[in-house]
């Protein structure tokens, strides 16, 4: 009984956590913000997904060259995670003690681009487009030149905390160039503006550039 008491007091002290959602693209730096609306606050933390103390006040606990603090007053604490990977994705806690604790949590979410190549075998040209994100596997949509978006079966590969999606389309002999289109889809990519074009030419060879959500390649037959 006296358990029991120790805990629903420990509960009543905590307030309940607000929650945000960020997403990065793989190899990018993200800022996690966390609003501190009390002034009588005596401590304030960051914790990672794994629940190890990222920054405790302006100590940093969690050797890792990649994080950093931004801001670091009154009403906000902000840090930076350079980098990002896959590993990084998940739920980070903010939390205040004014004496009693006040949470704040950000959902991160990492993207990986779309990337498209050309496989030649027995006569047969595939297509691949494949994309990694964390939570969720992104769904692939195909389309020839302007024409209308369509699915095909994708494969779906977890690990850790990674989802990665590959999908191939098996290319028929044509009269003429099309560009074939490999645009993703997420239900956190909804900000992001990143493209990769891959555009084929007939020798070959092939130029990339990161402009957006999409991979497009220029197809010879």
């Amino acid at each position: 009984m006296e358990v029991i008491l120790h805990l629903s007091v420990f509960l009543l002290l905590v307030k309940a956590a607000a929650w945000d959602h960020v997403t990065v693209v793989e190899g990018h730096t993200v800022t996690l913000n966390c609003n501190i609306n009390s002034p009588l606050k005596k401590h304030v933390e960051w914790k990672n997904p794994d629940g190890y103390v990222i920054f405790f006040n302006h100590i940093q606990a969690l050797k890792d060259k990649r994080y950093s603090i931004n801001r670091l007053s009154e009403s906000e604490f902000s840090i930076s995670i350079s980098n990002v990977n896959f590993k990084d994705g998940g739920t980070y806690t903010c939390a205040y003690y004014n004496p009693n604790t006040t949470e704040m949590k950000v959902e991160l979410t990492v993207l990986g681009l779309p990337r498209m190549t050309r496989i030649k075998h027995k006569g047969t040209t595939l297509v691949k487009c494949s994309a990694k994100a964390n939570h969720h596997p992104p769904q692939i949509l195909w389309s020839f030149d302007s024409g209308p978006e369509f699915r095909v079966y994708e494969q779906v590969r977890q690990r850790d905390k990674m989802y990665e999606s590959i999908a191939f389309l098996q290319m028929l002999p044509v009269m003429r160039r099309i560009k074939v289109k490999c645009r993703i889809q997420h239900p956190a990519g909804h900000s992001q503006l990143l493209m990769d074009f891959v555009k084929i030419r007939q020798n070959g060879e092939y130029n990339s550039f990161h402009l957006n959500l999409f991979c497009i390649m220029d197809f010879f037959a």
